[in-house]
């Protein structure tokens, strides 16, 4: 067990580094009308909030009653609209501990926030994760013995398709420079 942790210690900075660099506190992009949005987190001590804002206008809020360790936008189902993924801390009714699990959440007629796609749990458990520009979602997770690894994933119709996974990492014009 000392040895899991020591390994653990060792190499959860050098993979943490690579998820932060894509991940701004407040997403701006144009809409196809060619009005700006803005998806931003306030984070709070008990809850999040999610907003949505177009040209100044708030359109849409989501709470989130959890912890939430990570916030980033990117077009994740490759319709031309940013999804937003949202690292929250909480049990699932399978898994009683508090752990970190990602949601995605959908701009629904690129108006109102709505839940995409609310995971309990990935391939191993999760530590961070970032989208890419192309749309893959790149994770930080540790294998059962304690082992990390860095996994990709893509989303297909209801959930993340495992695409691969590396033990020292993958090339990345974005984050993994």
């Amino acid at each position: 067990m000392k040895r899991t942790l020591m390994i653990i210690a060792i190499m959860l900075p050098m993979l943490g580094s690579w998820a932060y660099q894509n991940c701004p506190d407040d997403y701006t992009y144009q809409r196809s009308d060619g009005r700006q949005a803005v998806i931003s987190l306030r984070d709070g001590d008990s809850t999040a909030v999610i907003e949505y804002r177009v040209d100044g206008e708030l359109l849409s809020e989501w709470e989130i009653r959890h912890k939430v360790f990570r916030f980033c936008c990117g077009d994740i189902t490759g319709d031309g609209i940013p999804e937003i993924a949202v690292g929250v801390i909480k049990p699932t009714r399978y898994s009683p501990d508090e752990r970190k699990r990602l949601w995605l959440l959908k701009l629904y007629e690129e108006e109102l926030i709505r839940p995409l796609w609310l995971s309990s749990r990935l391939s191993h458990r999760l530590e961070d994760f970032s989208i890419e520009p192309d749309g893959t979602i790149l994770s930080s997770e540790v294998e059962e013995d304690g082992t990390p690894v860095k996994v990709r994933y893509r989303y297909r119709g209801f959930g993340l398709k495992y695409i691969d996974r590396s033990r020292t990492g993958f090339r990345s014009k974005s984050s993994l420079k």
